[in-house]
């Protein structure tokens, strides 16, 4: 790592020119608040042990780069913040190379460590830097495959967790399909963003700006304008916090309306068939999990996304981000559009129509996210003397069979009217127990949810399921009663959908000893499961007995 000098030539989205708006704001104090909460991918964390002196000359500059910067005096106190962080990419700064430094740049979220100190050039480094965040930004684009149950090599875990990984695409844009938004979603949009950037000037302007002139037929523009609402969109594909999604979806829906007007003016006519690129870099374990070996899957892209006619670009984009990470295993995307394979959901324009006539010279075309390809062929190939694979991948439409039969599941009337609590169950079969905590927990604070029982049941079922999984029972076990106690409001006493519930009950209590208790409300599911009349009741009500037999024979054990 460090600072090495590069030129960026893979083509990001470029801007629209746009006029802002002018900016009233009032004197703040020198030491600016943080922003209340992260918003972008970046964070800059800046370790000056002596003093920030001259802090306020550059920190306008390298706002414009990255809005959430911090500074430490004490390099334990950094070490033990960058530790903390999960989700976002470090940008650090330090005085010189100590030796506390270099175990740094092993850590996956410390993209590059840079020497800053008083002989730099400020306007070179921005620049530098500039080209560093465009290059990563380009590389942060979260890709799933619905995998083969049959491939050889991978866990039935791992294939559940990429199964979970695809599907919550796939609802992500089933969702968006659906939308329909409240009038005073863009106020509530420009009131959300104020706050979240109240320290940053120049997004506050842009703010200003969107909240005056933002209009349905300009969402497009504002997409690939570089500024606070492009760097939110390109974090929340990559880390799917919902709550974003949501402050944000009236504006993804414009987006995805005038993409549609776009390909259906035969916006990629004129050719049979598209052939562009599109390069990324991955973790050898993801590629050897996750890609290889998976012809005739289908493959799916988070983001949106520019690939070009010339492989070129992708090929050099490849082997600069080599040279950062030398460990990482370099994809060239070929895919091959033909214009007859439409998407509703996810849509794709030229970037002729995105740009307008006067750019005429930009070749290529703008994916809308969560786009679904089907893998053809993997294959080995040396570029520009380094080793790389190539990924023949298809568009394929919304009516494909393949596709149809996968997102099956998430068209039913129950994901229709609960698509929230569906999100949270593929979390956890993601695995993102965290996440999923977290989100559950955010929706008992949503007003639609609090004023609905049956939502409300769902919820506290979910967290309870997830504490499961992470193994706090008692925890488990409130949540679980709170279920069965919202869903009294509801239901009867002895409806199936209680079974869950006090068999999910009786397991905490089996984990934790005590079982008398988990013995009734085994009991209890039993007995309420002999009055149904499903065909599942059979083997469920064998599972229950087991259950109640082993855990009679612990207690007549336990002294």
């Amino acid at each position: 790592m460090g600072c090495s000098e590069s030129k960026i030539e893979s083509k990001t989205i470029e801007p629209i020119e746009t006029k802002p708006s002018p900016l009233v704001t009032t004197q703040r104090p020198v030491n600016d608040p943080q922003p209340v909460r992260v918003m972008e991918n970046f964070v800059l964390l800046w370790y000056s042990p002596n003093s920030s002196k001259g802090w306020e000359n550059i920190k306008t500059e390298l706002r414009k780069l990255i809005s959430y910067i911090k500074i430490f005096y004490d390099f334990n106190e950094c070490i033990t913040y960058i530790n903390s962080i999960r989700i976002e990419r470090v940008i650090l700064l330090v005085p010189d190379m100590d030796s506390w430094v270099t175990p740094l740049e092993k850590l996956s979220q410390v993209e590059k460590i840079y020497v800053f100190n008083d002989q730099l050039n400020i306007e070179s480094f921005c620049q530098q830097l500039k080209t560093d965040l465009d290059l990563c930004e380009l590389d942060l684009i979260n890709i799933t495959v619905f995998p083969n149950p049959t491939q050889m090599g991978v866990t039935s875990a791992e294939l559940k967790r990429q199964e979970a990984s695809f599907l919550l695409g796939q609802l992500m844009r089933e969702m968006l399909h659906r939308l329909k938004f409240e009038n005073n979603a863009k106020t509530e949009f420009v009131n959300f963003f104020r706050i979240h950037y109240a320290h940053d000037e120049e997004q506050l302007r842009a703010i200003n700006d969107f909240e005056t002139n933002y209009r349905p037929n300009k969402a497009l523009a504002w997409l690939v304008r570089p500024c606070f609402l492009r760097r939110v969109i390109q974090r929340i594909e990559r880390t799917y916090e919902f709550d974003l999604h949501y402050k944000i979806a009236f504006f993804a829906k414009h987006v995805c309306i005038q993409m549609n007007i776009f390909q259906e003016n035969n916006s990629l006519a004129g050719e049979n068939k598209w052939i562009v690129y599109r390069g990324k870099t991955i973790p050898l374990e993801i590629f050897e999990n996750l890609l290889k070996n998976k012809s005739g899957c289908l493959f799916s892209i988070s983001a949106y996304f520019i690939a070009e006619p010339n492989k070129d670009i992708a090929v050099d984009f490849i082997c600069r981000r080599l040279m950062t990470h030398p460990e990482r295993i370099g994809i060239i995307f070929e895919m091959h559009i033909d214009p007859a394979a439409r998407s509703i959901r996810s849509p794709c324009a030229s970037l002729e129509e995105v740009y307008g006539s006067e750019t005429s010279e930009k070749a290529g075309i703008l994916f809308s996210g969560h786009t679904t390809f089907r893998i053809e062929a993997i294959e080995e190939v040396t570029e520009q003397s380094k080793a790389m694979w190539l990924m023949k991948l298809v568009l394929v439409s919304d009516d494909d069979p393949q596709l149809l039969r996968i997102a099956l599941s998430l068209r039913s009337s129950d994901v229709y009217t609960n698509p929230l609590s569906y999100l949270g169950k593929l979390l956890m079969e993601k695995g993102d127990y965290e996440q999923a905590e977290e989100f559950f927990l955010a929706l008992l604070l949503d007003p639609s949810v609090l004023n609905q029982p049956h939502r409300l049941s769902r919820v506290h079922r979910g967290l309870a399921t997830n504490y499961t999984y992470k193994g706090e029972y008692s925890k488990a076990l409130e949540h679980y009663q709170q279920a069965v106690e919202h869903s009294s409001v509801y239901l009867p006493p002895d409806h199936p959908d209680f079974v869950p519930l006090y068999d999910g009950i009786g397991n905490c209590y089996y984990k934790m000893g005590s079982y008398q208790n988990a013995i009734e409300k085994y009991e209890e599911a039993a007995k309420i499961l002999s009055k149904a009349s499903q065909s599942m009741n059979e083997q469920l009500t064998s599972d229950l007995n087991t259950r109640i037999a082993n855990t009679k024979k612990l207690l007549s054990h336990k002294p």
